[in-house]
């Protein structure tokens, strides 16, 4: 169990939301391109040097959001 975790902390990217969301753009510009890559697309067409990335302004949530009707049958679903 700790040789997985251990494995994957080193060949599992962070994600490119969660790296926009701490300031970290150049970072995630580079998973973004090696992603490309690693799927035979060529990165400079899908992600120019020009490119710049922004965050998205996210919403505040609280766990009662999940028992509203938009996503109440997901979470009654899943806990049942």
């Amino acid at each position: 169990c700790l040789l997985s975790i251990f494995l994957a902390r080193i060949f599992v990217p962070e994600s490119p939301r969660w790296l926009l969301a701490e300031g970290r753009s150049a970072e995630a510009m580079a998973v973004l391109r090696r992603a490309a890559k690693e799927n035979g697309h060529d990165p400079n067409d899908l992600f120019p040097v020009e490119m710049q990335l922004e965050a998205d302004d996210e919403e505040e949530s609280v766990i009662c959001d999940l028992l509203t009707p938009k996503w109440r049958r997901t979470s009654l679903s899943l806990w049942a």
